[in-house]
């Protein structure tokens, strides 16, 4: 928010109310001598500033102004050409309001000269932070968003962006002042039958102060594959089973091409995932080493096989049954590994990077 005072001829100085600038007068002339700016609201890594726009030539302005706390600003810049400007920064201190007092003092190329007492309140901000608190299958199966703000919501804008690259949605979402934190609910139909691939998110407070964009990722692929079998307590690649992982390769290829334009967009993102699953026959400990060993192998031969995206793999044991078992169940669905690629944030914890 800027506050604008012109300063005038031909008349005394004088305060003028509310967190405006009084006026400044210099000796007779026919027109404005300066006109002052106040950047009035900031956010927390910016400086409010004090902008002095000359209308004629200026030898130098001295800003002398008090904020209490051993905030002051007293700085003489110049000179200044008519048409230009003289910016003075405000050495605030965090964020809040602070009530600023002293004067401006001006003198001109010609001799005249002026001042003017000054009065006036800056905010310094702190980042309006928006965050998605939605599930992905919320957002994709129900085209809705839930989020959250750090103050009284005003306003959010959601730009869906789909599986294809191209635009799903875009929408604003009028809010009537609710809490922070409370939870805002925005909803889309969609242009076409793609499926949402990210989020671009924009909150607005009840002033009208924005949020930096947040861009929410939100796609997963499972890659179609069939059940690659390893010997009892075993995790090497069989021969035989190879043809199986070149099927799944291939998939995977396609689909890699078949969404190359919303990939490129995340492509900071993108990874595959391998997890890999046992039956509960066997110790939790041994299950889940041998879980742990199946999955980087099948990792490593994507490596070897020419997949550019980077690759992690996890074991879980017999942790996540497919099939829900007595303990010492010989399963085979439970048996398996899930390839996925996506560019969802993912915490890397317990993940082995397959170089």
């Amino acid at each position: 928010m800027v506050y604008i005072v012109r300063m005038r001829t031909l008349a005394p100085f004088a305060l003028t109310s509310g967190v405006v600038l009084a006026a400044l007068f210099t000796t007779p002339a026919a027109a404005n001598d300066v006109e002052l700016a106040v950047s009035a609201k900031v956010y927390a890594g910016e400086k409010p500033k004090v902008t002095v726009k000359i209308k004629k030539d200026l030898s130098k302005a001295t800003l002398d102004v008090d904020g209490g706390g051993g905030q002051r600003a007293h700085q003489t810049l110049g000179p200044g050409a008519a048409g230009t400007e003289l910016v003075f920064e405000l050495p605030q201190k965090g964020a809040g309001v602070v009530k600023w007092k002293g004067s401006l003092e001006v003198e001109f190329d010609d001799g005249s000269a002026g001042s003017m007492p000054l009065s006036f309140a800056t905010e310094v901000i702190g980042k309006l932070d928006v965050k998605v608190v939605s599930e992905r299958a919320e957002i994709v199966e129900r085209n809705t968003v839930r989020v959250v703000m750090g103050r009284k919501a005003g306003k959010v804008d959601v730009e869906v962006v789909g599986d294809d690259g191209e635009t799903l949605a875009n929408v604003s979402q009028q809010f009537a002042g609710q809490a922070p934190g409370a939870e805002l609910k925005v909803e889309w139909i969609p242009k076409t039958t793609a499926k949402p691939f990210m989020l671009r998110v924009v909150a607005h407070d009840v002033d009208g102060i924005f949020s930096p964009t947040l861009e929410a990722y939100v796609w997963a692929f499972e890659v179609p594959h069939e059940e690659v079998l390893f010997d009892t307590g075993k995790s090497e690649i069989r021969p035989t089973e190879e043809p199986k992982l070149q099927a799944a390769l291939e998939e995977l290829n396609r689909a890699l091409k078949k969404y190359a334009k919303a990939l490129s967009i995340s492509k900071d993102q993108n990874r595959l995932f391998i997890f890999g699953h046992t039956d509960s026959v066997g110790s939790p400990a041994s299950n889940q080493a041998l879980s742990d060993a199946r999955a980087r192998s099948i990792a490593t031969w994507f490596l070897k096989h020419g997949v550019k995206l980077p690759i992690h793999a996890r074991g879980f044991g017999e942790s996540m049954l497919k099939i829900d078992t007595p303990d010492e169940t010989d399963e085979a669905r439970n048996r398996r590994a899930d390839y996925q690629v996506t560019n969802q944030p993912v915490s890397l914890s317990g993940w082995t990077r397959i170089q």
